[in-house]
């Protein structure tokens, strides 16, 4: 088993555990009661301090909407994020989408969703003009102040066809912006895969 198949089974193991553990919680949220406390670390250790799982943790979105959409707010709010979803993926390939911040916090009010999209163009793109016109076009999907107002979204973009050097950097710079909060404390954020969000209308 390769290095990253093994750690993506125990993210999937770690978040079952989690998850039947916290049915009870669970349950009681999805009634309209406070957001889920007890939140995932964002380094789980075992016993003897060695580390056996780290985010960003895997989840498919369907799993997210159920851990984190836990009141009538959060719900409207994860609605917003599915209706842009569906519009992006109508416009591009997405990889995954790194989603933290508030909302996967025990926040009961969360001002936005945070997330970083991966994603790869339709079809190769080779001159600066033509990756110009294809944000422009879909500007609905990019555009970070029109996405903030209409969907709830502070969204940042990488096109996985840019230099494996600047794709690392980028990666780095999110992960740790999103593992570390305004108070210093570190915290747990999502990896999201493409094919789990709905397309639109569905």
């Amino acid at each position: 088993m390769s290095i990253e198949a093994a750690q993506e089974k125990i993210n999937q193991l770690t978040f079952r555990s989690l998850l039947e553990n916290r049915g009870h919680s669970m349950k009681k949220s999805q009634s309209g009661g406070a957001p889920l406390t007890n939140l995932e670390p964002a380094i789980l250790f075992s016993e003897d301090r060695k580390v056996i799982a780290a985010s960003p943790y895997q989840m498919d979105w369907r799993d997210i909407r159920l851990r984190f959409a836990t009141t009538p707010y959060r719900r409207a709010m994860a609605d917003r994020f599915e209706a842009w979803a569906g519009l992006a993926k109508e416009a591009l390939f997405i990889e995954q989408i790194w989603l933290g911040g508030s909302f996967c916090s025990d926040k009961e009010l969360p001002k936005d969703i945070d997330a970083v999209l991966f994603f790869r163009h339709p079809r190769p793109l080779f001159r600066p003009e033509e990756r110009d016109q294809f944000l422009y076009d879909n500007a609905s999907v990019f555009d970070r102040a029109l996405v903030q107002e209409q969907f709830g979204l502070d969204l940042a973009s990488i096109a996985m066809d840019i230099s494996r050097i600047a794709l690392v950097n980028f990666a780095a710079y999110w992960a740790m912006v999103y593992s570390n909060g305004p108070d210093g404390t570190r915290r747990a954020f999502y990896s999201v895969p493409g094919e789990s969000l709905p397309r639109k209308g569905t």
